[in-house]
């Protein structure tokens, strides 16, 4: 069995494909369920029919998997051959021929074997019994592969949201194998409703390429995790908050939230930050939205207070970060800080919004830096290089992550990877202060298939920080009519330095630089934009070329903290809320999956030098590695057997600090 893969890259540093065993409790269960209805019979124009080159696929995802994980195969429309008409019992004709269990790929093998396509395509049906393979506990995954639509009732997508209702560590896939508009978006539909992802499938590479993807995908953590809190409508019953990560529920009324943050280190930094996924294809979506954070009783923001939305199109996610100063008039940096975070209702008429979106919020908190002064100044303007990034020699292939959390953590070089039209995929790369990063999108990957004739594409590359805010964002259209050309998107970030957060109150043109202030993982988000609505879901090859320039300089130097009672950690996955309990803090910034990473430079106390201090500052971070990981598997435990998860428990009593 296994743990999702970004959980090892955020306690290791490792990149995508080093996977390793799992405890029970961490297992991910994956069903395949497969339309075996009579149309895959068909013959398709590569050659072949639909029904042999599904269960190529099958196979090669049984290659491909580690052993031992959690997998089934359930088929419908394998048994009756009359149509509903003549036999209503077709429209339950499902069957589980391999029940979840540790892969085992001659079992595989025969399951894949033991059936034929013969009936109706009975999708909602098939999907109640998916659910009921996959049990009621722990993270469940149905990647659900058709070439129709539903017919048997007249629309899955109500059966789907119920289903999705049952909680939110259950997620739905679709591949849609040579599909029609009508078949495509009941599909779209079914994945929406569990922020899932849909892939358009034309023939036996696609197909291959696109189950290969969303099976590798379904042994992460979720696109959006945490802690389940509800925000209030006032002050007084506001939850309180400890650093951490959380998951609420927002509607369409627009109403704002509160929410306090219990400072538990004097004079720290505090960042929140707000992610949410909207359903692509939905052209005129406008989700916008605010986070303001402010001190007790005061009128005025005592930070950035950051608006943000997702443009005309609908296909990125939201992030905002709100960051606290530590002076000033409308000051942060003594007691709780309020966060007021609010769903703006803005969208243009007619246009069908999802009523309800889950929001992933992260709160970090950093310890007063003690060298600020000797740090190099805050830059005085944007200066980002997009020079565009060469290709290196080789490059490698890699599954991107749909959101923050589950994002694959790269190192400078090339990779080639696939994405639809209309899908948002992240990746990310440490950068350290004195560092600035450059990114080059190749859209087309040169010498790659390529299968947008005719329509017009919009390549987007976005560049977020550490604390997930926006630094730069750049678009290029690719023209019509010229489909072997390779077009190239360049992004970058400014220069990073601790002291670029003194500039808060300059205009937006340089809020970039506000928010290029901390060292640790940064994101990288790549979309293809759908200017014709037909070619969403479509697979098409890129490439990344990443940069990173300059060594890190700069660093800083935390103040000493005292030691805390008891160990203080994150959950599954969720940030570190408090530096650990050590008198030389390592500070951190948002990894893989809501985990931390050290920052270099941030231990040994203020004035020990020498090559003695190096190696006792890289025993702490490596004895700090070890506790954090030991606990963190530890709370896993206890929170699976729970029922909770969350980065500090239950939330503290309501009430203003």
């Amino acid at each position: 069995m296994l743990l999702g893969v970004a959980i090892l890259v955020a306690l290791t540093g490792l990149t995508l494909g080093h996977v390793r065993p799992a405890a029970a409790d961490d297992q991910v269960k994956v069903l395949l369920l497969l339309d075996v209805s009579g149309s895959m019979n068909e013959k398709l124009a590569s050659g072949g029919t639909k029904l042999a080159a599904a269960k190529s696929a099958l196979k090669r995802v049984a290659d491909s998997l580690p052993q031992g994980t959690q997998v089934g195969l359930r088929v419908y429309g394998s048994k009756i051959k009359e149509p509903k008409e003549e036999n209503p019992k077709a429209c339950q004709d499902t069957e589980l021929v391999m029940p979840i269990g540790p892969l085992d790929r001659n079992r595989m093998y025969g399951a894949v074997d033991s059936f034929e396509a013969v009936g109706e395509t009975p999708i909602a049906y098939s999907l109640e019994r998916s659910v009921a393979d996959l049990g009621d506990q722990g993270r469940r995954v149905v990647v659900l592969i058709s070439d129709g639509e539903e017919n048997c009732v007249p629309d899955p997508c109500p059966v789907a949201k119920k289903l999705a209702a049952k909680g939110v560590d259950l997620q739905f896939n679709a591949i849609g194998f040579d599909v029609n508009s009508k078949a495509r978006k009941q599909l779209q539909c079914i994945v929406d409703e569990t922020d899932g992802s849909y892939y358009d499938a034309d023939d036996t590479d696609e197909l291959n390429e696109s189950l290969d993807k969303l099976t590798k995908r379904a042994l992460r953590p979720f696109a959006l995790s945490g802690k389940p809190i509800m925000g209030a409508a006032g002050t007084s019953n506001a939850p309180r908050l400890k650093a951490g990560h959380y998951r609420s529920t927002y509607d369409l009324k627009g109403l704002d939230r509160f929410y306090w943050i219990e400072r538990t280190i004097p004079r720290s930094t505090i960042t929140v930050s707000a992610s949410v996924i909207v359903p692509r294809g939905r052209q005129g979506d406008n989700e916008s939205w605010s986070i303001v954070l402010r001190g007790p009783d005061q009128p005025y923001p005592c930070g950035l207070t950051v608006f943000t939305d997702t443009g005309a199109d609908g296909t990125a996610s939201v992030m905002s970060q709100a960051l606290t100063s530590t002076g000033g008039t409308f000051s942060c940096a003594e007691g709780d800080v309020l966060l007021q975070l609010a769903r703006l209702n803005n969208n243009i008429a007619g246009v069908d919004l999802k009523p309800e979106l889950d929001v992933e919020i992260v709160v970090t908190e950093e310890p007063p830096i003690t060298n600020l002064a000797e740090l190099p100044p805050g830059l005085s303007d944007e200066a980002i290089d997009r020079t565009p990034v060469a290709a290196a020699k080789q490059a490698k292939s890699v599954v991107g992550g749909v959101a923050f959390s589950d994002a694959p953590v790269l190192q400078p070089g090339s990779y080639l990877s696939n994405i639809v039209v209309g899908e948002t995929l992240v990746y990310q790369v440490p950068v350290q202060p004195g560092q600035r990063l450059r990114a080059t999108l190749d859209t087309p990957a040169p010498g790659r298939k390529w299968g947008f004739e005719g329509y017009p594409v919009g390549a987007r590359l976005s560049v977020f920080s550490a604390k997930r805010a926006q630094l730069d964002e750049q678009l290029e259209e690719i023209p019509q009519g010229s489909p072997a050309k390779t077009v190239r998107t360049t992004a970058g970030t400014p220069e990073i330095r601790i002291r670029n957060r003194e500039l808060k109150g300059r205009p937006d043109d340089v809020r970039a630089v506000v928010s290029a202030a901390f060292g640790g993982n940064h994101y990288l988000m790549v979309s293809l934009r759908p200017l014709e609505s037909d070619l969403l879901g479509v697979l098409t090859p890129v490439r990344l070329n990443i940069a990173v320039d300059g060594e890190p300089t700069g660093l800083p130097v935390y103040a000493e903290q005292p030691p805390t009672p008891g160990p203080s950690s994150p959950g599954p996955s969720s940030p570190a809320g408090s530096p650990p309990s050590s008198e030389t803090p390592v500070p951190t910034s948002p990894g893989p999956g809501g985990s931390e990473t050290p920052v270099p430079g941030g231990g040994g106390a203020p004035g020990v030098g020498g090559a003695v201090t190096a190696v006792l500052g890289i025993l702490a971070v490596l004895v700090v590695a070890g506790v954090v990981t030991v606990v963190l598997l530890r709370r896993r435990a206890a929170t699976r057997a729970g029922g909770s998860s969350g980065p500090d428990g239950p939330a503290g009593p309501p009430g203003a600090p």
